[in-house]
């Protein structure tokens, strides 16, 4: 059974921070610092690799599905603000 928990609020520019006018998911990114840091922590390359490869893939999937509703629900608002920013890290995605 599959459940989507996934939820809109108003976008309003005065809630972005300056890491948002940079990347459009700063939580997901901090998230990822948090797992490379527990994979770190753990030292093991085998655990570190894990988290990597399943966080990378439940974060990219999130994202995409986020973005779809996003794109649903604001239209051009969210286009014009996604053509300004990176998804999750700047240059690379």
């Amino acid at each position: 059974m599959r459940h989507e928990v996934v939820g809109v609020l108003t976008i309003q520019r005065k809630s972005l921070t300056p890491l948002s006018l940079v990347v459009r998911h700063p939580g997901y990114l901090g998230m990822s610092l948090v797992e490379i840091g527990a994979g770190l922590a753990v030292s093991n390359w085998i655990v570190l690799a894990a988290i990597m490869v399943v966080g990378a893939l439940s974060h990219v999937y999130r994202i995409q599905a986020e973005e779809e509703m996003l794109k649903a629900k604001y239209g051009k608002q969210y286009e014009v603000y996604s053509e300004k920013t990176w998804r999750l890290l700047p240059f690379i995605y």
